[in-house]
């Protein structure tokens, strides 16, 4: 990945972006700050009390504002308290002892003897703990700092030598200090320019891919920090570059699919214009595969037209990551996701969107839809909640097959798409928007040569569809393989039959029970046609013998070794899509449909 980040920070020019060598926070969401006073007398600093004012984004540079997540400390004792209850312990102030009181007291210990008496107050006076308690108040998030002798510590004489060093050197410390110490490298390679730089550093890097610093480090086999510059060696000038592609990448390039972070970072590999390029991915902010929101399947459609369109002088890169605290864990890298690949699943998808059985679906309130092919139906079989299960892992694996062009196992995607299916069932509500999504999915998967199913079973030309049926067997052939398939499925259909009479008569579904929570299997589909022939004779509704024959045509020829997943789902789509055949099969006169 930081290869690929130097390598879109060498296109953006050095002008896109000022940098501020302190690297201060731009913005804060809290509304107040509140102020610790000191008062140095006579080389002793004395606590003066607590002050406050609203947060004023234009003083940024007085307060010294920088937050950093998690464990993570800014050069600055000034600090985010995100709840007041990190002030406490025991429901009182507690500086000693408290998660935020601990941060400000461990960024005053890296000053040194400068301000070891406030640090030694901070731990024992209860005269701070009381004030700050009474300055709070009922403030839900605030930012804390200090004024030394009544000035912002931006101001502060004390303050001067640290912002001068930091202005002087224009990199974070972070880069080549550790411990306090600055180690460097020099005269070798610089690991991401291939350049030889008078001086190289271990630390730099914008995102935390290993623990280089702690003393249990994740390296395998470990090695001393006081050498990292030797493992990941990076000239000052690299760094400039690498910062350079960050914040393009944090501002022009980073998205949410499906609740998934991500980061789409493009990539030049042949000849084109690198000004041009950048003027069309800097428009890709408006656009997210499966942006949450009304507008997410049209952002969609627009970013994958957007791409389409490329030539393959460019391929694009998919980073989806987990930040947590200081952490920062890739998930899935897509690699080298060229334009003629995405042409093709925008193929694929008008293609398959364009059967008739995805068009003029029931929806809310009476209305129709026509159900569209986006990333956020994988969201459907491969959740990520306390009540579903964790399916990132399988989520961010069918997305990479379908970006990629990797084979999928059909028995695991068939296995999810019926566990969705069957709690639906179990809970009586209805399937018929999940199962025409699998439907959907499987289309397109099977049509993205993705399907790696069981061995084949069959020869097209086993059997010979001959009936009113036909039409849409043959539309779906891809699916529709195999005369137990259209075996199942017509049991579905007739199935829905059956239960639209039953709730007519009876305001109930009783047979539902005979299904099994649609936990099929060769004994249960052999069994149901005749029981559900049989209640149809019984409320003298039996107005689908032309249904009964096609589905024993296909009975005789049927080769019964399916799945239980199989079987569910071929048996769901019927049930679901039984609306569709209800013209085919008309009562006999003086009867009302069902």
């Amino acid at each position: 990945m930081l290869q690929k980040l130097y390598k879109l920070g060498v296109m953006v020019p050095e002008s896109m972006f000022v940098r501020d060598p302190l690297d201060l926070s731009q913005s804060y969401a809290g509304k107040y700050i509140l102020f610790l006073e000191f008062n140095d007398q006579s080389g002793a600093w004395r606590f003066e009390g607590v002050d406050s004012e609203d947060f004023q984004a234009s003083r940024i540079r007085q307060y010294l504002f920088k937050t950093k997540g998690g464990n993570a400390v800014s050069e600055f004792p000034t600090i985010d308290v995100y709840n007041p209850d990190f002030l406490r312990v025991n429901g009182q102030v507690d500086l000693a002892h408290s998660k935020s009181g601990r941060k400000l007291i461990r960024i005053l210990g890296a000053y040194g003897k400068l301000f070891a008496g406030i640090r030694e107050q901070l731990q024992s006076n209860p005269a701070i703990a009381e004030a700050l308690a009474n300055k709070i108040g009922d403030r839900p998030r605030f930012a804390l700092s200090l004024k030394l002798n009544g000035a912002y510590l931006g101001d502060a004489p004390q303050m001067q030598p640290k912002i001068q060093a930091m202005t002087e050197s224009g990199f974070d410390p972070d880069y080549f200090t550790y411990k306090n110490q600055t180690f460097e490298g020099e005269g070798q390679t610089c690991s991401l320019s291939g350049k030889t730089a008078e001086k190289l550093w271990g630390y730099v890097s914008p995102y935390k891919f290993y623990a280089v610093k702690t003393e249990a480090s994740a390296i395998p086999g470990g090695f001393d920090p006081k050498q990292a510059w030797r493992n990941f060696p990076v000239a000052p000038e690299t760094a400039k570059i690498l910062e350079r592609g960050d914040k393009f990448l944090q501002e022009k390039l980073s998205f949410k699919l499906c609740g998934y972070p991500y980061f789409l970072i493009p990539e030049m590999v042949g000849a084109g214009e690198p000004d041009a390029f950048l003027d069309f991915v800097q428009d890709f902010r408006k656009f997210s595969l499966g942006q949450a929101g009304k507008d997410q399947v049209n952002a969609e459609i627009d970013l994958l037209d957007a791409l389409k369109d490329q030539d393959n002088t460019a391929n694009y890169n998919l980073f989806f990551y987990e930040k947590n605290n200081a952490e920062f864990k890739i998930l899935a890298s897509i690699d080298e996701v060229f334009p003629s690949r995405v042409r093709q699943i925008w193929r694929v998808k008008r293609e398959v969107e364009a059967h008739s059985v995805f068009h003029g679906l029931p929806g809310k309130n009476k209305t129709l839809y026509d159900q569209k092919f986006d990333l956020a139906i994988l969201k459907t079989f491969f959740p990520n909640n306390k009540k579903e299960g964790n399916f990132r892992h399988s989520f961010l694996g069918v997305l990479r097959a379908i970006f990629m062009g990797e084979p999928l196992d059909a028995a695991f995607v068939m296995r999810r798409v019926m566990d969705v299916i069957r709690r639906r069932f179990a809970n009586n509500k209805t399937t018929l928007g999940p199962t025409i999504q699998a439907i959907l999915l499987i289309k397109v998967l099977k049509g993205l040569e993705l399907w790696r199913d069981l061995p084949n079973r069959y020869k097209k030309d086993d059997y010979v569809m001959e009936n009113q049926y036909e039409d849409f067997f043959a539309e779906h052939a891809d699916i529709f393989d195999a005369p137990v398939k259209n075996f199942v499925f017509l049991e579905g259909v007739l199935c829905q039959f059956l239960l639209n009479i039953q709730f007519q008569e009876k305001n109930a579904t009783p047979f539902r029970s005979r299904l099994n929570g649609l936990r099929l299997d060769d004994k249960i589909v052999k069994q149901l046609l005749p029981e559900m022939i049989g209640k149809l004779e019984q409320y003298k509704k039996n107005y689908y013998r032309n249904l009964e024959h096609t589905i024993f045509h296909y009975f005789l020829r049927a080769k019964f070794n399916l799945s239980r997943d199989e079987y569910g789902l071929f048996f769901a789509m019927g049930m679901s899509l039984a609306r569709d055949f209800k013209k085919e099969e008309q009562p006999p006169e003086g009867e009302n449909q069902p």
